[in-house]
């Protein structure tokens, strides 16, 4: 199946009825829809239930070397990203794909505010297998690896019905996008629950939705979050940058065979699970 899906590590959503010079656009059903888990709404997908999905997720950790003073003018980072792709089930809300994790670290050198060179970058491959998500609970072939950073969390965004979004869309031709900034408190309560997620010191957090169109407010493109936040690991207070980037493919890919790639993905994963030695 072609994936006309177009990803963005960006910020999120939808809400109420904005208005648009010479249009009006309805985005209550869409924040009604997350609010309540209706991924029947959200997704496009194909008339028997099967909609692509990806999820895309990097973490920026920024730490200062052992016996070295913060350098404004270099920073040490590691990131971990986790990308996620498959078929999800409308029906039972259930998803079967794949999912991989590697890890990197590097220096990043900084100019008059800006990056002028990344130095010293490792990159290391940490494993790739298969994925069950079912009764919100995810399971992977491989055992005895981090899943930390799986997630799910668009599929159940309860009370962001009643967050008022910013109106940050693009003109007439281009894909509506709808942001919301949560504070701590709306943050706590709306997304925080759905991800594995800690922190001593909240900083921002923005979920951001792209829509295809003004005329098609229920064709959801893509949605994004952005996390910045502080904790402390070894007594240091260091600071973390979570993205979540969620790509949907449209009705008529989901269509050519999104229900026998989402029975390909569960036979993989069934047979993955069969061939791991038992502990």
């Amino acid at each position: 199946m072609k994936k006309g899906v177009k990803m963005s590590f960006i910020s999120v959503l939808l809400g109420t009825c904005l208005t648009l010079t010479g249009c009006k656009v309805e985005y209550k059903d869409i924040a009604k829809a997350l609010d309540e888990g209706d991924m029947k709404t959200v997704m496009a997908a194909s008339d028997d239930g099967y909609a692509y999905v990806s999820v895309g997720v990097y973490r920026i950790l920024e730490y200062p070397k052992v016996g070295e003073k913060r350098d404004e003018k270099k920073k040490d980072e590691e990131r971990i990203d986790q990308v996620t792709e498959g078929i999800f089930s409308i029906r039972d809300h259930s998803f079967y794909g794949v999912t991989s994790q590697s890890k990197s670290t590097y220096t990043m050198h900084y100019s008059g505010g800006h990056i002028s060179d990344v130095t010293d970058k490792k990159e290391k491959n940490v494993y790739t297998t298969n994925i069950s998500y079912s009764n919100k609970n995810i399971q992977l072939s491989t055992p005895n690896v981090d899943a930390s950073l799986v997630t799910f969390f668009f599929t159940d965004l309860k009370g962001l019905a009643k967050v008022t979004p910013e109106d940050t869309r693009r003109g007439m031709d281009e894909p509506v996008l709808v942001t919301f900034k949560f504070n701590k408190q709306q943050f706590d309560k709306i997304v925080k629950p759905k991800l594995h997620l800690d922190y001593d010191e909240f900083i921002s957090a923005e979920l951001e939705m792209k829509l295809n169109s003004p005329n098609k407010p229920n064709e959801v493109v893509d949605m994004s979050l952005d996390i910045k936040y502080k904790k402390k690991v070894q007594n240091q207070l260091l600071s973390f940058e979570d993205s979540y980037a969620v790509g949907f493919a449209h009705k008529q890919d989901n269509d050519k065979g999104g229900k026998k790639e989402y029975l390909d993905y569960k036979n993989k994963f069934n047979e993955g699970r069969e061939s791991c030695p038992s502990t």
